[in-house]
């Protein structure tokens, strides 16, 4: 996720290039997935509503460390004078691997360069052992629960990222679930954008709120806020179902060595 200022200052329907033309009604009783205008993440999942008070355990857990040290092999082969810096930053629990079994995807950071895409890592614990191990790059800071949108069984993932420079703020989020193939997008949006600290002028700010029912299409809200100066937001269009992303879009997660045993 890039911040741009061409979105900030451009077309306001241009905001969201992820979503399609055609308008869409928000359901009623719609879980939010993200509510960009208070960049406040909705919890959507148990594990997501118990995470602050149950995150520390995963920085000691044996799978967890299992994957962290196949993944620093793989970075330290993969990235030329890899320096790590390592933090765990949290976890969603769910079925997401396959249906009707208790699951953690435990997201950790192996290093925090470059800023514009870090290596990251996905564990998936099932029964306090490491049954997946995911690499990849992205800027991404906490990782949800949703609910299962397809009916398959298994739950989907939301990775959420935020990148700040140059008085510029821009917030994301890209949404993922395992297939046969493992794990894959299936959507992305923009949820934040502000550049009121970067002196372009009063530019206000963008927001978008995405909400789902379980075995219908995801709904974007899109917002404006007219001036750094205010703090409401209104209503920018109609909400919009979210478009799925071309390949070339997508994040690449590569599955890696669930590595050697840990014990405590």
């Amino acid at each position: 996720m890039r911040p741009s200022i061409a979105r900030l200052v451009a077309s306001s329907a241009l905001i969201f290039a992820a979503l399609t033309q055609s308008p869409a009604q928000a359901a009623e009783g719609a879980v939010v997935i993200v509510e960009g205008r208070t960049g406040v993440d909705a919890p959507t999942s148990e594990g997501s509503n118990v995470q602050a008070a149950d995150e520390s355990r995963w920085d000691t857990s044996p799978p967890v460390l299992q994957a962290i040290a196949a993944a620093r092999s793989y970075w330290s082969a993969e990235v030329p004078g890899y320096t790590e810096n390592l933090r765990v930053l949290g976890f969603a629990s769910g079925s997401f691997t396959r249906p009707d079994v208790e699951q953690h995807a435990v997201l950790f950071r192996m290093s925090n360069q470059p800023r514009s895409g870090p290596p990251m890592g996905l564990a998936i614990v099932e029964r306090d052992q490491l049954v997946r191990n995911i690499a990849f790059v992205a800027i991404a800071h906490s990782v949800e629960a949703l609910p299962d949108i397809d009916a398959d069984g298994r739950d989907e993932l939301s990775l959420r990222g935020e990148f700040v420079g140059q008085g510029l703020v821009s917030r994301g989020v890209a949404l993922a679930e395992f297939g046969d193939e493992g794990l894959d997008d299936f959507g992305w949006a923009i949820t934040f954008e502000s550049a009121c600290n970067a002196g372009y002028g009063d530019t206000g700010a963008l927001a978008a709120r995405l909400s789902v029912v379980p075995g219908a299409e995801i709904i974007v809200e899109q917002y404006r806020q007219p001036s750094c100066d205010v703090e409401s937001w209104e209503p920018l269009g109609e909400p919009e179902p979210l478009q799925a992303i071309s390949d070339s879009e997508k994040t690449v997660y590569t599955e890696i060595s669930l590595g050697d045993t840990v014990t405590d």
